[in-house]
């Protein structure tokens, strides 16, 4: 199932981004550009949605707005997350992370790794998924967003159970979900309780996967 990976915060990152040119005229047609991809990309016009990203991401470099260009490259990724060419995500995310890294946007780095890891993890390269989601786990933790926390250990466990390593899943969904419960995080409970119920499902624990 194709999942929709660019939400609805890209806006405010693009107009945030906006601020950082050197002139109103480049902030202009870095915002036109920008809104016309995001346009285009809610429309589920995609091929509109690459255009304009690219051009969006012309303008960025152009003025040498680094933070502009990492958030462009992120949507460009989610793009082509979104049409299974995870091969192409992974490009534009690998250089949005090594930005990132540099401008030191620690919450950024781990929403860039998070979304490496499920690209990792769709070629079937766990080894590699494991690692961008344990590092994206790590920075949530330090930073305290307890609902990313949770978010990441779900990914974690997705990745375990791709493994086989069914034990590692259930641990990291279970701590998921007593996060969930104890932020009040319904929909977040909802995901956690299905996820442990693949788990079991997995390990012929049937009456605990409908439990």
């Amino acid at each position: 199932m194709m999942i929709r990976s660019v939400f609805i915060m890209t806006v405010g990152l693009f107009l945030f981004s906006a601020l950082f040119f050197g002139s109103p005229a480049a902030a202009g047609d870095f915002e036109n550009l920008s809104g016309e991809a995001l346009q285009a990309y809610n429309a589920s016009d995609y091929a509109k949605a690459l255009e304009k990203g690219r051009e969006a991401l012309d303008a960025a470099r152009k003025s040498d707005n680094r933070q502009a260009v990492a958030v462009v490259l992120w949507f460009l990724g989610g793009v082509h997350s979104d049409l299974g060419e995870y091969g192409k995500a992974l490009g534009y995310y690998e250089e949005a992370l090594a930005i990132q890294r540099e401008i030191g946007n620690k919450n950024a780095v781990a929403t860039v790794l998070a979304k490496m890891g499920t690209a990792y993890q769709e070629l079937g390269r766990y080894d590699e998924a494991l690692r961008s989601h344990e590092e994206a786990l790590s920075i949530r933790r330090e930073a305290g967003n307890r609902q990313a926390i949770s978010e990441s250990l779900n990914e974690i466990g997705i990745v375990y159970s791709s493994l086989g390593r069914y034990e590692k899943a259930l641990s990291r969904h279970q701590e998921a979900l007593e996060i969930d419960r104890e932020i009040g995080n319904r929909q977040g409970v909802g995901v956690d309780l299905a996820e442990i119920g693949i788990v079991y499902s997995y390990l012929a624990q049937y009456e605990k996967a409908l439990g």
